[in-house]
């Protein structure tokens, strides 16, 4: 789904005080939407994802885009088919599990350059989750720029998982435990350390 239809399923459901978790390029359609109406959130959560600013594309964002798009092109030359296995989780079953699928994405998006007024920073509360390895760094290094601008912010919480890129896999319940803290039931017993 892109943004405008995120925002009209926002609308039609009447959904408000919403907590929105963007993960990976979604980062940038989820921003997008807290963007355009930021009264419509309690808290945005970053995921192991983009954090984007005015004017930027997802092409600018990462390391080496051409070799994304020469190593993942399509037959179509449209869409970039990037790999489910590895790239979704260490976890071997999970692996197996989503091995399977055909993951296309169209190759025009990470070329879009995503327009913000920066109304999403009214957002009352914002966080980062960043994916790390049992070294400590991070999975995906381009994303540990986001979680480092976190740790220093004042209206940002910033967090670590043990994990790959797709943290809802390898550790859901460390990041349902997360999520927990932003939503109306927050369970206040939900050790810091996570």
């Amino acid at each position: 789904m892109q943004q405008s239809q995120l925002k009209a399923l926002v609308d039609w459901e009447d959904l408000d005080d919403i907590v929105l978790v963007a993960h990976s390029y979604g980062g940038f359609v989820a921003t997008a939407l807290a963007d355009a109406i930021p009264e419509r959130f309690r808290a945005i959560v970053y995921l192991d994802s983009f954090v984007a600013e005015d004017g930027d594309t997802p092409f600018r964002l990462v390391p080496r885009p051409e070799s994304l798009v020469v190593d993942t092109a399509g037959d179509d030359g449209l869409t970039m088919k990037l790999r489910p296995g590895d790239a979704m989780s260490r976890d071997i079953d999970h692996g197996r599990r989503v091995a399977g699928y055909q993951i296309v994405h169209p190759v025009g998006t990470m070329m879009q350059r995503i327009r913000l007024s920066g109304r999403y920073k009214e957002i009352p509360k914002k966080a980062y989750i960043l994916a790390v390895g049992g070294d400590g760094n991070s999975q995906e290094p381009h994303f540990q720029r986001y979680h480092q601008a976190a740790t220093q912010h004042p209206e940002w919480d910033a967090y670590t998982l043990s994990g790959g890129h797709n943290l809802m896999l390898d550790d859901p319940d460390g990041v349902a435990a997360i999520l927990r803290r932003y939503s109306d039931d927050n369970d206040e017993s939900i050790s810091d350390d996570v």
